[in-house]
Order: C-alpha cells, then sequence, then structure tokens
C-alpha cells in the first residue's frame, strides 16, 4: 500500500483525532429518533439502534454487497448485527435467494422488520431477534456479512453492544469460533471494520483463529480508511492478503 502524500496524512491525523474524541464522548442510545438516506436508501433509525447516517462503514457495506458478483442469485445470506437492516437489505437488492437478519437489540429487530416491510422486501428477508447465531441452531449460509463491534469496552446496554467488543475482543473471538459451524463448504464471510479501531490487532486475531483474512475492498475517506475482509477457511490465491 502506498504512502499518502504528507497534506493528507497531516489531515489524516486531524480527523482520527477528531474521531478519537467523538467515539469517547459519543453516548450510544442517546440519539432520538430519525431518517437518514445512505446507499440510496430511506432509512428509519429507532433511538438506541446503530445509525449508519453517522458512521461510515455501513454504507460502504452496503454499496460493496451491490457490486457485480459479490451476491449470487442462489446465495443464502446472514447479516449479524443487522442495526436499521441497512446490510440485509443491499443483500436482497443484489438478488440474494434468502437473506436472514439478526440483532441482541429488541429495538434494532423492530427497526430493520419496519425498514424492510417498507421496501417490500418482507418476504425475502427474515429478522429475529438473537445473540449473535443463537437464532439460526444448526442453518448454513452461504454468506455471512457483519458490520461488528470492533472497540475495546464491556458494554452497559444494547445500545453499545454495538460498538463494543468486550474488554479483550470476546465478541470477535466468539464470532470467529461460531461462525464457521453456519457456513456451507466454501463459504464466506464479510467484515467491514475502520481503522479508528485497532485494525491489525483485529486481524492478528481473526487469523489466529483459523480464517484467512483478506481484503477485499479499501475506501480511504481522508479522516478514516475502511476495510472490507473476506475471510474464508479456504485459501484463495486471488485476494490481496491484509
Amino acid at each position: 500500500m502506498g504512502k499518502r502524500p504528507l497534506w493528507k496524512r497531516a489531515l489524516a491525523r486531524l480527523g482520527k483525532q477528531a474521531l478519537a474524541w467523538r467515539f469517547r464522548h459519543f453516548r450510544p442510545g442517546m440519539q432520538p429518533e430519525r431518517w437518514v438516506r445512505v446507499a440510496g436508501m430511506r432509512l428509519r433509525v429507532a433511538s438506541g439502534v446503530f445509525d449508519p447516517g453517522i458512521h461510515f462503514t455501513s454504507a460502504f457495506l452496503a454499496q460493496y454487497l451491490g457490486r457485480p458478483g459479490v451476491i449470487s442469485p442462489t446465495d443464502h445470506v446472514l447479516d449479524v448485527g443487522t442495526g436499521s437492516g441497512i446490510a440485509a437489505i443491499a443483500a436482497a437488492r443484489a438478488g440474494a435467494s434468502h437473506v436472514v437478519a439478526v440483532d441482541v437489540n429488541p429495538h434494532a429487530v423492530l427497526c430493520a422488520k419496519d425498514n424492510i416491510a417498507r421496501m417490500g422486501l418482507r418476504g425475502r428477508v427474515e429478522v429475529r431477534e438473537s445473540d449473535m447465531f443463537a437464532a439460526a441452531p444448526g442453518e448454513q449460509f452461504d454468506l455471512i456479512v457483519c458490520n461488528p463491534p470492533y472497540f475495546r469496552g464491556v458494554p452497559t446496554n444494547f445500545a453499545e453492544r454495538a460498538y463494543m467488543a468486550g474488554a479483550n475482543y470476546e465478541w470477535l473471538d466468539r464470532f470467529s469460533q461460531e461462525a464457521r459451524g453456519h457456513l456451507h463448504a466454501g463459504g464466506r464471510c464479510l467484515m467491514v471494520i475502520g481503522d479508528a479501531a485497532d485494525v491489525r490487532e483485529i486481524v492478528r486475531r481473526l487469523g489466529r483463529a483459523g480464517w484467512n483474512v483478506a481484503v477485499g475492498a479499501k475506501r480511504d475517506i481522508v479522516v478514516e480508511v475502511i476495510y472490507i475482509f473476506i475471510l474464508q477457511f479456504a485459501e484463495s490465491n486471488d485476494m490481496q492478503s491484509y
């Protein structure tokens, strides 16, 4: 990966400081209900639900799912931590045969159901209240998509669980362990992470859990670099390693 120009690196440092300040002072769950337009979708975001209008990762993942070849018409897709339902909707619009969207937050479940129904996708996207894979026992998928919590910290409410992965990334470790049993042979996971987090440590932990981690896409928005990682257990030679 080439180096940014000096001016861009200086601007990025300032932007990251601003982001760090925002994350230190932002209180998940305190924002009021509102409507947002993200990735070509008009979504209602209920209070206490992860807001794709103020976080860049959701839009990038939704746009990536719409790229040719990412979703196959035969794909059975699971969206873990669906929030407003944005990734599940994007997968259905891209042609997935069936999408299951899960979230541990009951407010997110209701919010996602509402957005999915308004877009006429209720027959193709099923929303379940679930702590990760708990509501999909024995089910396997071709693709698992996830905008995970990726900051260190212990959540104290449902809203914080969209941001904090535990004091030592326990959420990500659990995902790594459980996701493999919910993938068909040759299946893959797509995980979006912004470098406001410790990306290298997260990738190291995923690799240690047995995943082959490759970069599917990257977007540099100056204040943050966002990665979409492709996770597979079978090695693939056509992917760029992180």
